[in-house]
């Protein structure tokens, strides 16, 4: 798996962190797959919520507050990304995670779960918990996105990604499906 941000310009940051002035994040011509699609990203800064870090940053107007989190459920320890975005006129979408050349898809067509397996067996999955809005999709075989609506009211999601061996594909699910 390879996170990222990716979205219009040059590259890199512009703007110091953590300072008043507006950093703003661009795509680097890769990793392509992950991060926010085709969109300008502002750094609004992070904060605590109890042991919990929060970004705040915006894709394009869009506000959005985000929690990335690792849980363990039976030994099966999942990453989650939770968010909270305000309202958008139009749809978004984030690359969750990126395969190596020759994956495949599995578990496509299923609106909250979508997968993919590369060369060396290892599985890749995510899962849209914890919302009624949007869904999980893979794209081109290689990629898993997030796809959130157009919305008039804020929004809160929570994705669940793994990765792992075949075997095991199955406590990914159960954990997901309680």
């Amino acid at each position: 798996m390879e996170p990222g941000w990716r979205g219009a310009g040059t590259g890199g940051c512009s703007g110091p962190l953590g300072t008043r002035e507006a950093s703003v994040f661009f795509a680097r011509g890769g990793p392509a797959g992950a991060g926010w699609e085709g969109q300008k990203l502002r750094y609004r800064g992070l904060h605590l919520n109890g042991k919990r870090v929060v970004l705040a940053y915006d894709v394009d107007e869009m506000a959005v507050l985000e929690s990335p989190w690792a849980e363990t459920v039976e030994g099966t320890t999942v990453f989650t990304r939770t968010f909270e975005v305000a309202p958008s006129p139009r749809a978004h979408v984030l690359g969750l995670a990126k395969a190596q050349d020759g994956a495949r898809s599995i578990f496509d067509g299923q609106e909250h779960l979508a997968g993919m397996e590369d060369r060396e067996g290892l599985i890749t999955l995510a899962s849209l918990v914890a919302t009624q809005q949007g869904s999980v999709r893979v794209q081109d075989g290689t990629r898993i996105e997030l796809l959130l609506p157009a919305h008039d009211t804020r929004l809160r999601a929570k994705v669940a990604i793994w990765s792992g061996r075949k075997e095991d594909a199955g406590k990914f699910r159960s954990l997901v499906e309680k």
